[in-house]
């Protein structure tokens, strides 16, 4: 099998010969008879060079790709013995970096002194090959990294009890219209408020989503880049704000703030799932540092949520 990936690769028995140190007559040799074990054709033997059959160049490929994965394997098992080293690059959304990452991190550190983390929070994430590791909520459209569901989430409407009993609490989705609305701004503009309607006569079949209509009074409040400091304002019974709900889940249940419309369905923007993922190189292309602290933090995040609100055990 060697011979043919080397010959197949190089496409030539004399040069795969003289790198396994070998004689040309040995790699024909061998190749033929792995191709009578296999029962087809291998190379064309041309007078002055060889070629692929379709056969042998899907063969090739497959081949191919299990070689490399077992030198990934060989080599992130020759770093198990040494102690992780190196520099992993990060990138989290703000609010999930302050309040559930900087924990699970300082924590991974501990148990691995040799690694750097090179850590950017913000709400701009780079998908790119600038950074290994992207904790986010809601997946990007297109992105070389492979993202994994690690922790499931909600939007929803809270408000501190002040500002509800001085304001009221609105009983349907049309009463949002007569409150003031915390708005988160990203950067590109303020991120408008969706709600699902239901079909008539259902209180499960949804049908489609609909814009939440913007206060007619009083106004809004905009908060341009932080979504963690639109709760916050909310604590000061300012107005109704829309978040995840793992976000508010300690101000929800000390009372701080209040859900409302709990029977509703929300969501920000055009992202109808805000749902947390990890974002990696994917299994068999990370480094063994980076694998550890992708299950460092697919693991802290999860242990952190309810059992039947978590997503599926990531398996790589």
């Amino acid at each position: 099998m060697v011979p043919f990936i080397v010959a197949a690769r190089e496409l030539s028995f004399r040069k795969a010969a003289s790198e396994l140190g070998v004689t040309p007559a040995a790699i024909s040799q061998s190749i033929a008879q792995f191709e009578r074990r296999l029962g087809f054709s291998l190379f064309y033997r041309l007078t002055r060079e060889v070629r692929l059959t379709d056969e042998g160049l899907r063969l090739f490929e497959i081949l191919r790709t299990q070689v490399e994965e077992l030198d990934h394997a060989l080599s992130l098992a020759s770093e198990i013995s040494l102690k992780p080293s190196g520099t992993i690059r990060l990138s989290a959304y703000t609010c999930f970096g302050s309040q559930w990452l900087v924990p699970i991190l300082a924590d991974f550190l501990q148990l691995y002194p040799g690694i750097n983390l090179d850590m950017r929070f913000g709400y701009d994430l780079a998908d790119n090959d600038k950074v290994d590791i992207v904790v986010r909520s809601g997946l990007p459209e297109k992105s070389p990294l492979e993202y994994h569901e690690v922790m499931k989430m909600r939007s929803v409407i809270v408000a501190a009890p002040s500002y509800l009993s001085r304001m009221g609490v609105p009983r349907i989705v049309k009463d949002l219209a007569y409150h003031t609305h915390v708005i988160l701004d990203n950067g590109e503009g303020p991120i408008p408020w969706f709600y699902r309607e239901r079909q008539p006569g259902s209180s499960e079949r949804f049908v489609r989503d609909k814009l939440v209509r913007t206060p007619r009074s009083p106004s809004q409040v905009i908060v341009r880049g932080h979504v963690d400091v639109s709760h916050e304002i909310g604590y000061f019974g300012i107005g109704l704000t829309m978040v995840n709900d793992e976000v508010v889940k300690d101000a929800l249940t000390s009372g701080k703030l209040v859900q409302v419309l709990e029977s509703e369905q929300f969501h920000l923007g055009n992202v109808t799932s805000n749902n947390l993922y990890v974002g990696c190189r994917g299994p068999g292309k990370m480094t063994n540092r980076e694998t550890l602290l992708f299950r460092h933090i697919h693991d802290g995040l999860q242990a952190r949520q309810l059992p039947d609100h978590r997503a599926p055990a990531w398996r790589g």
